[in-house]
């Protein structure tokens, strides 16, 4: 099959054609590229590409005119068109491309594994079709297996929509499910999630119909199914097959029996969040693409997830450090302020917006920096809480003693990823404790004269008294020991 696909890529940003050309070479295929719409014409009359990925601005033309000259023209073998972007499309661009013909969409930005994706499906599609040429007798299965490729390549594009614009848990996951069904990707899926625990958290669905109540009761009662929780321990899309003990009251169950179900690990870093789970026809579960868009979609949920937990403990943290009388703020991993009071911002005679995002050595010093802190949070990090008292040199405030508290914050699966640091004045208390060393060490010295000063009037004392005793004189001084 590689040998056969010829994909075009016409970009006048001579950086993005070799790193597409790259990606297409290292999937095998063979890669052409032009960077006008001259070369990009001639290319297509030339080698019949079966794919162009076309971009929407070119130096002499734009990718809509090209496209409607390529799609008009009779002589050529109509390949398939997918428009390549650094910009988001707007609704005006998606009907354009809907007039001229564009097959498809790919932003610039997307992920590396978003864009080998979209290539493979692309190839694949092109090949599929060009075997329905070959052969009318697989035409019926061929036509249905690329329209559920297209279907779940618009599933994946709206799921990415939700995961960008809901900022709440249970709704992105909703909105996640109902994609996948709707827009024709999967006869029914569901998600689960977990708490920190490892218990159940929330469960939805779409599509999944008497098996949801089943499933979620068994859920509610911590009673995860063996097959779930074994994909919970793997990074890769898993086929649930068998029936095992205890499962035929199972949602899960009835779907396997009528239907393919897979299911993956929803997961970013090492936080596991809980599973997503789909059921399919048979006869698509051995197409490999459904196994990648899985993961890739999975993945991509784990980061929306990520994202909104991050954003919910930001909007806490901001909220808590705010009631604080003291300087506090919430320092990343990174050393970056992900939060300051406005205490914190005042002393350093800067907005709050200004420091947030900032790196620490920014407004803490370089030397300080590495001579002291970063040891200390870097203990913290660890899951250690961390006192000591240091010298900061302030805007407003000039040079001042702190007494500075770092404690560790926790995420979803108890791991210390930033840093609580809570810090209180102590210059007051400092300089009173050196004016008391310093008037400690003058007494000291004080007293010392003074003991001298005795020894030397006794010594006098006796040296009178031995004289008046040899005068015959009673001695008249007391000698004190």
């Amino acid at each position: 099959m590689d040998d056969e696909i010829q994909i075009l890529i016409v970009d006048d940003e001579k950086a993005a054609n070799k790193y597409i050309e790259y990606i297409i070479l290292s999937l095998g295929f063979r890669a052409l590229s032009a960077s006008n719409r001259e070369d990009c014409l001639q290319i297509v009359k030339s080698y019949e590409p079966d794919v162009i990925f076309l971009d929407i601005m070119l130096g002499d033309s734009n990718g809509f005119d090209i496209c409607g000259e390529i799609k008009s023209d009779p002589d050529n073998s109509k390949p398939i068109i997918v428009m390549y972007s650094g910009m988001d499309f707007s609704s005006e661009d998606r009907e354009r491309g809907l007039q001229v013909g564009i097959d498809g969409y790919l932003n610039k930005r997307s992920s590396i594994e978003e864009i080998k994706l979209t290539i493979q499906l692309y190839a694949r599609l092109r090949l599929s079709e060009n075997k329905l040429k070959e052969s009318e007798s697989s035409l019926h299965s061929s036509i249905k297996k690329i329209q559920h490729i297209n279907s779940v390549l618009r599933a994946l594009r709206n799921v990415n929509q939700v995961i960008l614009e809901e900022d709440e848990y249970e709704e992105m996951v909703r909105g996640v499910c109902e994609n996948l069904t709707n827009n024709h990707g999967y006869q029914s899926a569901w998600i689960g999630l977990l708490d920190n625990s490892g218990k159940y958290d929330l469960l939805v669905e779409s599509g999944m119909g008497e098996g949801y109540s089943a499933l979620k009761e068994k859920m509610c009662l911590n009673e995860i199914p063996e097959c779930l929780n074994d994909i919970l321990g793997s990074n890769e899309v898993v086929q649930i097959e068998e029936a095992q003990e205890g499962c035929s009251d199972c949602g899960i169950f009835k779907l396997q029996e009528e239907e393919g179900v897979l299911s993956v690990r929803i997961a970013h870093g090492q936080d596991i969040y809980g599973f997503l789970a789909v059921s399919l026809p048979a006869e698509l579960l051995d197409e490999r693409e459904e196994w990648d868009m899985l993961k890739v979609v999975a993945s991509d949920i784990g980061i929306g997830l990520h994202n909104i937990h991050s954003a919910h403990q930001i909007y806490r943290l901001t909220n808590i450090v705010k009631t604080i009388p003291q300087p506090i703020a919430c320092i990343s991993a990174e050393y970056r302020y992900i939060a300051v009071n406005d205490i914190y911002a005042e002393l350093y005679d800067s907005p709050i917006d200004e420091i947030t995002g900032s790196r620490v050595e920014d407004y803490l010093g370089v030397e300080l920096f590495n001579s002291v802190l970063k040891e200390k949070m870097d203990v913290c990090l660890s899951g250690q809480a961390v006192q000591f008292e240091t010298q900061f040199n302030f805007k407003s405030g000039g040079l001042r003693w702190m007494l500075v508290d770092y404690n560790p914050l926790y995420n979803f699966n108890d791991k210390s990823t930033c840093i609580i640091s809570h810090a209180l004045d102590i210059t007051g208390r400092k300089k009173g404790e050196l004016e008391l060393e310093k008037r400690m060490s003058e007494l000291e010295i004080f007293n010392d004269a003074a003991v001298d000063r005795e020894l030397r009037i006794n010594e006098l004392r006796a040296e009178v008294n031995n004289l008046l005793e040899r005068a015959g004189d009673t001695p008249k001084y007391r000698i004190i020991e």
